[in-house]
């Protein structure tokens, strides 16, 4: 794949993540030969409860979650972030919905 074109995750190419029809992207393309990865969570609604944050529980409301936070909230639970983990961030946006 050295024909020049900047390739992103699995091989994907720039034409192929601005093209609204392609389905390279998706995570379902990419699990179509299996994913295997450690998950990492990091759970922002039971930090804002633990801290009494009421205001930032709103998954719809635009609320931005600072990188600081996510460091603090993975300190308090003894994670440490490898290269290549999967990062799940639950903000509560099934809990607004």
């Amino acid at each position: 794949m050295s024909d020049g074109t900047r390739r992103w995750y699995g091989g994907t190419t720039s034409d192929e993540i601005t093209d609204g029809q392609s389905d390279r992207i998706g995570v379902g393309h990419w699990a179509q030969d299996g994913i295997a990865a450690r998950g990492v969570l990091i759970d922002y609604i039971a930090y804002c409860e633990k801290k009494g944050l009421k205001d930032n529980m709103d998954g719809m409301s635009g609320h931005a979650i600072t990188l600081e936070e996510v460091k603090e909230i993975a300190k308090e639970c003894n994670i440490e972030f490898k290269h290549g983990d999967i990062f799940f961030l639950r903000c509560g946006f099934v809990k607004t919905w």
